[in-house]
């Protein structure tokens, strides 16, 4: 076992424990526009929720259909499962169409069911505006204060701390992306990284970061495919793992699990930093339902040509339609570039041996016609 993949391993079992065990004061997270560094400041660690492609979701196929995406109906499940006291709040954003039916899911078994409601932490919706202008600062900022006040007033001194922060692991981030465009860090690693990010306290991330960062730098570089994903967020990494066991490596990806993460700091202010704050949320890379298609695909080009992959492929999962709908723009923008579409994908990775093969069997076809 190299050096890295011992500090993979380490932030897996980081993750497993944080998600088993808790922590006081737990703010459950659900989308990548609720600002984190908000809920920090209030006194909270915030807990990025994902799904769990081996979960059975009989009450989310019950309320929630199965036209609901599967990482959303795992996520209600786990909801639904939890002890009474596990989270001390829960913050939904409104990312899309499937964070918006889990809210309201949520909400009625809140109102209508008060045995199971007894107990559990408040549901709080945040609803963050991505078009330019003025109305739309003013519109964010009232739903931020809104937040704030929910959850606990803080500090400008703490919310620009928590700021300072995140920031700060960004910037690491940041230079771990780019030893993974030199092919030194693997997709699937990636992935485990940002992660941790979304889930552990910054303080447990920043003291496991920097020998994740050293490892990478020693590592030689892979001399695999490389390949940048674009299509459903992946929050588990069983498709990374079976694409990159067959000659690829994943570079670089467009959804909010991966290196979105680390595209933007907050700029910081003393003056003001709420407003800072809420306008990188609201200025971010474009790949929520709330931007242009054509947004989004310059996005998925710009990165891709950025992080050197010879081909793209989109992952669009069954009940998870919208990517979809951006294929023919993205492959326009990414021209030459072949990108090559695998829809109707289950939650999980069922195919797994075979699924690998057939990814780099089509990427082979589209490169021979080029």
């Amino acid at each position: 076992m190299g050096l890295l993949t011992a500090h993979i391993s380490r932030l897996r079992d980081t993750i497993a424990q944080s998600e088993a065990s808790g922590s006081e004061r737990t703010a459950a997270v659900v989308g990548a526009d609720v600002p984190v560094e908000l809920l920090a400041a209030c006194g909270f660690s915030a807990r990025r929720l994902r799904g769990d492609p081996e979960q059975p979701t009989p009450d989310a196929d019950r309320y929630l259909g199965n036209g609901v995406d599967a990482s959303i109906r795992s996520i209600f499940q786990q909801l639904v499962n939890a002890e009474p006291d596990a989270f001390d709040a829960i913050v939904i954003s409104n990312d899309n169409a499937s964070h918006f039916r889990l809210y309201y899911a949520l909400e009625a078994f809140q109102r209508l069911l008060p045995d199971w409601n007894r107990g559990r932490a408040p549901l709080r919706f945040f609803d963050l505006l991505h078009l330019p202008g003025a109305p739309t600062a003013e519109y964010n900022m009232v739903r931020a204060a809104q937040l704030r006040d929910a959850l606990q007033d803080c500090s400008e001194e703490a919310l620009v701390e928590a700021i300072k922060e995140r920031n700060v692991l960004r910037a690491q981030l940041v230079r771990l992306r780019d030893l993974r465009r030199e092919r030194r860090v693997r997709g699937s690693d990636m992935l485990v990284i940002y992660r941790a990010f979304a889930i552990l306290s910054p303080e447990r991330f920043g003291s496991l970061l920097p020998a994740v960062l050293e490892a990478a730098a020693d590592t030689k570089p892979i001399a695999d495919t490389p390949i940048f994903l674009t299509g459903s967020a992946q929050d588990h990494d069983e498709y990374y793992r079976e694409i990159e066991a067959n000659g690829m490596i994943i570079v670089g990806e467009d959804h909010d699990w991966g290196d979105r993460i680390c595209d933007a700091p907050v700029q910081q202010s003393a003056s003001d930093p709420l407003a800072m704050l809420i306008e990188r949320y609201r200025s971010g890379t474009p790949a929520s339902a709330k931007f242009t298609t054509r947004a989004r695909a310059d996005y998925t080009a710009a990165r891709a040509r950025e992080s050197g992959a010879d081909a793209l492929v989109a992952l669009v999962r069954r009940d998870d339609p919208a990517p979809r709908w951006d294929i023919p723009r993205q492959r326009d923008s990414v021209a030459p570039l072949p990108l090559i579409l695998m829809d109707d994908l289950p939650y999980a990775c069922t195919a797994a041996g075979t699924f690998g093969r057939e990814v780099a069997a089509a990427i082979d076809a589209a490169r021979a016609l080029v």
